[in-house]
């Protein structure tokens, strides 16, 4: 237990601020199908199982954090997925929210608060934050760069 313990705070101290903005983006990459599936499945002209399917490679995405040479682009094709999910979510949608609109009369942006159900804005929402995030992740480090401790910069100290 106590190795297990030691080993999770050395991999917690190692990762960089990158890593944790990518986490709570990941949460919802693997959260947004769910809701998807939940709200539209019912609607046969506004689902599209592709649509379900690219929030899974953005959370997979999150996977290149553990390895070296990747983890520097896991910002980056975390923002490219999140970005084609909800472009392909409004592609599908559109004309669910215009109908919804139009024969309400109400175009605008309080119409689309006040017409359209909670889960596409939780999607909407969700979507920008995933965009937010990755964006903000892909300028950060992944991993924190740890100082190696040769035996020259022990002797260096030793003789300072």
């Amino acid at each position: 237990m106590n190795n297990f313990k030691e080993k999770f705070i050395g991999f917690v101290k190692a990762r960089g601020v990158g890593f944790w903005l990518l986490l709570p983006a990941t949460v919802f990459s693997i959260v947004l199908p769910f809701v998807y599936l939940s709200a539209y499945v019912s609607q046969p002209s506004y689902f599209e199982a592709g649509v379900m399917i690219i929030p899974f490679f953005a959370a997979a995405a999150f996977a290149m954090c553990f390895f070296k040479y990747t983890d520097k682009y896991a910002g980056v094709v975390t923002f490219v997925f999140s970005l084609l999910f909800l472009l392909m979510f409004i592609n599908t949608v559109y004309y669910d929210v215009t109908d919804k609109l139009f024969k309400a009369g109400d175009i605008s942006l309080g119409g689309i608060f006040k017409y359209m159900g909670s889960d596409f804005l939780f999607i909407v929402f969700a979507s920008f934050i995933n965009i937010v995030l990755a964006i903000v992740a892909s300028f950060f480090a992944q991993r924190r760069k740890t100082e190696v401790k040769t035996s020259e910069s022990t002797e260096r100290e030793a003789v300072s």
